[in-house]
């Protein structure tokens, strides 16, 4: 969509948090350490 869009554009790394504890990291994954 295009909040992935400009994150990649701009450099943001974009995390959606869903439930229980869980997360979809969507750009730049190779920033987040868990």
């Amino acid at each position: 969509g295009l909040a992935i869009r400009i994150a990649e554009t701009y450099g943001v790394t974009l995390i959606g948090f869903l439930r229980d504890n869980q997360f979809v990291i969507y750009t730049h994954k190779q920033r987040v350490q868990f």
